[in-house]
């Protein structure tokens, strides 16, 4: 056991290779993720509107992916030391709050908090793909891909039209208000239907179970 773990090949039911947690996260996954894009096409808009200059709209955007940079390698490394399940579930969860911070914001400074909170979304995608993986049959990995892109691109290809309709009948501000208040409320319910549904696959030693820092550097 080199990894230092063992992986639960309990048998199910499977659809294109897909089983337990692959199943649980088919569905998740492109609902959950595929949401935000309901306000990510007018993000900028709302966020000028709150008063941010084009340099803040970039700068709000670098500290997003500065932190997704710096955290990414440590989350991948906990997720192989000390299991998948809870990182994948605070890993969808915590994101969640971030577009309720979105909406009661009323200066684009209060949207900073919901920024942090939103780049989980993307901290934790190495442990969602690990599990995800995880639990596919191995010579049908390549379709169980295909088919959760796939669902997932559906979602995101739809999610804009709502929310133009949403902005071109209720105007930016009241718009986004709309679609974050919904956004917020799946993301809540797919993130709690992560923590029921999903099992933890990986059985850890005694040995790989102590986290050590010192071995990260």
């Amino acid at each position: 056991m080199g990894l230092g773990f063992d992986l639960d090949s309990s048998s199910g039911r499977t659809f294109l290779g897909m089983t337990g947690n692959a199943l649980v996260m088919l569905v998740t996954e492109p609902v959950g993720q595929g949401v935000l894009f309901l306000t990510q096409m007018f993000w900028s808009l709302y966020v000028l509107e709150l008063g941010a200059s084009l340099f803040t709209l970039s700068l709000l955007a670098f500290v997003s992916g500065l932190i997704k940079v710096i955290m990414q390698i440590p989350v991948g490394y906990l997720s192989d030391r000390v299991g998948r399940k809870s990182l994948v579930f605070w890993g969808g969860l915590i994101p969640s709050f971030a577009p309720f911070t979105y909406l009661f914001a009323t200066r684009w400074e209060h949207l900073i908090p919901g920024v942090i909170l939103e780049a989980f979304t993307n901290i934790v995608l190495p442990a969602r793909q690990a599990m995800f993986a995880d639990a596919i049959e191995a010579d049908k990995r390549a379709t169980a891909f295909a088919a959760i892109h796939t669902i997932f691109s559906l979602f995101s290809t739809a999610m804009p039209i709502i929310g133009g309709f949403l902005l071109e009948r209720s105007g930016v501000i009241q718009g986004m208000h709309v679609a974050f208040l919904f956004s917020g409320v799946i993301m809540i319910i797919t993130g709690l239907a992560r923590g029921v549904f999903l099992k933890e696959t990986m059985v850890l030693t005694k040995k790989h179970a102590e986290f050590s820092i010192k071995e990260t550097i």
